[in-house]
């Protein structure tokens, strides 16, 4: 004889049967609390948490009819009554890009911008890489102590700042975790909020750079594999791009006049392959014309997502 009881409507049974078994044991712990104290507290609380439990999956069971299976017809009204209707299959990724000054950064974040806005997207260019908020009593400490002292840039007159907290261990402790408290409250109103909001972000620079600054100012060559810098390189959302624009150090030098040396550059650039290297970044090109660079980063990257890119 075939039994007519489904088996998720015994699986709802057996389930209302032990939620009254633990009402039971509820019950006559309860009565027992009043005289002893300890594990009868433990085990009433848990025997509350299973009984709910247990009760409201049994009874979804007993009512609902999972086992029946769906006719073709049925089917047919389901696809009919959604078919018209829009489907966002991918929203809008972030776009990061990164690498030493000079290599084209801004000039190819504002490219892509001309092409995203014939989609319609909600476009927002940041600016990521220096932000100091609660460190600034830190900076002036290190000011004081002679570890961060004010250069002139010999090419156009402009002074900025050189860090040299490596010569102090202490010093070189402290300043990342101070620098990427200040990083993590940036990119909270910077990038998270933008992007669960709906904004399409388009970064100059990223966790990358900053990261690149703190083991030149720190000498730290281990920081990326330190709790400090995979925390760092998380600020980044997942999923979205991240670009590495790599060029020569003398082409680069000689595109802006702010940049002190090319050793400067040559000290960074070295950091950004490697860095790029283990964490699987994209690494473009940035020689040669403005227009060609855009092409190949269109090419090798950003036609991988024809779901959201504008290519008109």
């Amino acid at each position: 004889m075939k039994c007519k009881i489904g088996r998720d409507k015994l699986v709802g049974l057996c389930l209302l049967l032990s939620s009254g078994s633990a009402l039971g044991y509820l019950l006559y712990s309860t009565a027992r609390l009043f005289g002893v104290y300890g594990i009868l507290t433990v085990l009433s609380s848990f025997a509350t948490v299973l009984s709910c439990g247990t009760l409201l999956v049994g009874l979804k069971l007993l009512v609902y009819e999972s086992e029946r299976p769906i006719t073709l017809d049925e089917m047919e009204d389901k696809v009919g009554k959604y078919a018209g209707e829009p489907k966002t299959i991918l929203s809008a990724l972030p776009i990061f890009m990164c690498g030493i000054d000079g290599s084209g950064k801004t000039t190819q974040i504002r490219m892509i911008a001309r092409r995203l806005k014939k989609g319609n997207w909600k476009l927002r260019y940041t600016w990521l890489r220096w932000v100091a908020l609660t460190c600034y009593p830190f900076l002036v400490l290190c000011r004081l102590l002679g570890y961060t002292c004010w250069r002139t840039n010999e090419r156009n007159g402009a002074k900025y700042p050189e860090h040299s907290f490596y010569r102090n261990r202490v010093v070189a402790a402290i300043w990342p975790y101070l620098f990427g408290l200040d990083t993590f409250a940036s990119h909270l109103f910077k990038v998270w909020i933008p992007t669960k909001i709906g904004y399409m972000g388009l970064y100059d620079r990223c966790a990358i750079d900053i990261l690149v600054d703190l083991i030149v100012e720190t000498r730290d060559t281990a920081l990326p594999e330190k709790l400090l810098g995979k925390l760092l390189l998380a600020l980044v959302p997942r999923p979205s791009i991240v670009i590495v624009l790599d060029i020569d150090e003398e082409t680069a030098y000689g595109r802006k006049s702010d940049i002190p040396s090319i050793e400067y550059l040559r000290q960074r650039r070295k950091i950004y392959i490697s860095l790029a290297r283990i964490l699987g970044v994209n690494v473009i090109d940035g020689n040669g014309p403005a227009e060609s660079v855009h092409q190949r980063i269109v090419e090798e990257i950003l036609l991988h997502y024809p779901l959201w890119y504008c290519s008109g």
